[in-house]
This record gives C-alpha cells, sequence and structure tokens, in this order.
C-alpha cells in the first residue's frame, strides 16, 4: 500500500497529534510505551533524543518536547514486529523501492542480514556466520 505525502499545514502539536501518537504506537502493539516516550524524549540527561527531529534542544524542558512524526518514528524504532527473511528473498531494489518507506517501516525491524547479489540484482537472505565472513572479508581488505 503505497502512501500518497500530502502538505499539511495544520500544527504538527496538539490533540490531533497525540490522537496520532496513540495510533502509531497501538499499530505496532506497544501502545503503553507512548507514555514514557513522551516523557524522555528530548530529555537529556537520562533520555533520548528524537531520532525523527533536527531541531537543537531548548533551554529548560517543556511538558511534552515531541512531535507527531518524532512519536512515530519512535514508535518504529521500539516495535517488535520483526520482518522476516522471506521478505526480502527475491526482491530487487526496484520492487522493495516501489513500496514508499511508511510500507517499508510496517514491516517491522531487520532481524535477519540480506545480501544484495548483483549478479542476480535481487537480495538473498544469509545466516549470521555467512555475514561475519563477509564482513570480516571486507574489513581485512582495507588500507591500515
Amino acid at each position: 500500500m503505497k502512501r500518497d505525502p500530502t502538505r499539511n499545514d495544520k500544527p504538527a502539536g496538539g490533540r490531533g497529534a497525540i490522537s496520532a501518537s496513540v495510533r502509531a504506537f497501538a499499530q505496532q502493539n506497544i501502545p503503553l510505551k507512548l507514555i514514557g516516550s513522551f516523557v524522555h524524549a528530548n530529555t537529556l540527561p537520562g533520555g533520548f533524543d528524537c531520532p525523527g527531529c533536527a531541531f537543537p534542544d531548548k533551554a529548560g524542558k517543556p511538558l511534552l518536547d515531541s512531535c507527531e512524526q518524532g512519536q512515530k518514528a519512535i514508535a518504529w524504532e521500539m516495535t517488535r514486529k520483526a520482518v522476516s527473511a522471506e521478505f526480502f528473498d527475491g526482491k530487487t531494489p526496484a520492487q522493495l523501492q516501489a513500496l514508499g518507506d511508511f510500507d517499508l517501516e510496517f514491516q517491522g525491524r531487520l532481524t535477519t542480514p540480506v545480501l544484495y547479489e548483483s549478479s542476480s540484482g535481487r537480495f538473498r537472505a544469509i545466516d549470521w556466520d555467512e555475514a561475519y565472513a563477509i564482513a570480516g572479508r571486507e574489513l581485512s581488505a582495507l588500507a591500515p
């Protein structure tokens, strides 16, 4: 399901943003984690910087220093969903690009190594031993 992003002139905060954040965490099956996310986002020390925010930290801490897009990014990072190896197996980069960012994020976290084979133009799942062997070989080939 490819989404067509449109311009949104509404504020990124407020009740609508909170409602959208609740939906994002519910879609990832982690609705209660939203509370901790709101409390700890952009709160240093002890918290974390929002992965979707490019704004510098402000002096002091407002009650909630987070926006809808930031909470969605946090929900996607905290998800328990894991994309299967079969999802990538045999797909081309063009097939994955056709899905779009939202649909790729919605698949879940990548938990199995995949390898792009230029000879076939496709991805294939590999086991961790093969992934480490490839990484070791490539790193060993680098100049000191």
